[in-house]
C-alpha cells in the first residue's frame, strides 16, 4: 500500500464527514481546517519501508496573520547564511507552510502497518474519534491569539509592579529551553501577541528586551528583528 493510496482511501471513506465541517484532507498527510486566521492541521508521522507505518498523530495550530508577520521579520530582506543569498520566494513560502504557533493533541501508540483496505475504514473511525473528542475542544479553547496569551507568559521574566519585568535575559532563554522549538521566533511571536493583542506590558517587555539588548545581553542579529517588531503594523484582521 501506498502512501498515495491511503490518503485517497480516507478522502473517500471521510468525505461525508469532511464536508460537513469543511475539513480537507491534503495529499502531504495532513488534515486542515482553516478559518479567517486559524488555521489547524492534523499530522500523520509516516514511514514508509515497503509498507506504510503510522508512528502518531499530531495536532499544529497556526494564526496566520501572526505567523505571516514571523515570516516577513526573520525572512523578507533576509540573507541567507550559508550562501549569502536573499532569501527567495520560494523559500519564504515553505517557512509560511511548516511554521506553526503551538502544538495540540498527541496521539503515540503502537506503530501500526497498513496493508488492507479494511485497515483505512479503521483509521478513519480512529481520526473521526479524535478530532471530536480532542482536536475540536483543543481548537475551542484557543479560538484567537487572545486566547493563546497563557502559553506564551509562563515563559515569561519575572513582572514586577511599578518597575516592569526584570531578569536576565539569559535566564528567559533558560525558560525557554522548556519550550520545544526555535527561541528566536517564540521571541518574535511573543513580542508580537503584546503587540497585536494591546497587551498593556507590551511598553514593559520592550523596554525590558532594549535594556537586555544595549547592555549586551542578546545575540547581535536578534538586534534588527527587534526593531523590526516595532516597525512592524498591526495587521487590519487584529483591529476589528
Amino acid at each position: 500500500m501506498t502512501k498515495k493510496y491511503l490518503i485517497d482511501g480516507l478522502k473517500k471513506v471521510m468525505k461525508p464527514y469532511l464536508d460537513e465541517h469543511g475539513i480537507t484532507i491534503k495529499q502531504n498527510r495532513s488534515i486542515v481546517k482553516s478559518d479567517d486566521d486559524l488555521r489547524c492541521q492534523i499530522m500523520f508521522n509516516f514511514n514508509n519501508y515497503g509498507t506504510i507505518e503510522i508512528q502518531a498523530v499530531f495536532t499544529v495550530l497556526r494564526y496566520n496573520h501572526l505567523e505571516k508577520a514571523i515570516i516577513d521579520i526573520v525572512y523578507n530582506g533576509g540573507v541567507d547564511i550559508v550562501t549569502l543569498q536573499p532569501y527567495s520566494a520560494k523559500y519564504i513560502k515553505e517557512r509560511y507552510e511548516f511554521i506553526e504557533t503551538m502544538r495540540g493533541p498527541l496521539f503515540k501508540g503502537e506503530v501500526v502497518e497498513f496493508f488492507v483496505d479494511e485497515q483505512i475504514d479503521l483509521l478513519a473511525e480512529f481520526l473521526i474519534e479524535f478530532i471530536e473528542q480532542q482536536v475540536k475542544p483543543f481548537c475551542e479553547k484557543y479560538p484567537d491569539i487572545y486566547s493563546i496569551g497563557p502559553e506564551f507568559y509562563k515563559y515569561d521574566p519575572p513582572y514586577q509592579e511599578g518597575v516592569g519585568y526584570v531578569g536576565l535575559f539569559e535566564e528567559y532563554l533558560g525558560n525557554l529551553n522548556k519550550y520545544q522549538g526555535d527561541y528566536t521566533s517564540w521571541i518574535i511571536r511573543r513580542l508580537l501577541l503584546l503587540k497585536f493583542t494591546a497587551d498593556p506590558k507590551y511598553d514593559d517587555y520592550m523596554k525590558w528586551i532594549q535594556e537586555c539588548r544595549d547592555t549586551g545581553q542578546i545575540f547581535p542579529y536578534l538586534h534588527n528583528f527587534i526593531d523590526k517588531v516595532i516597525a512592524y503594523p498591526i495587521p487590519k484582521f487584529y483591529l476589528k
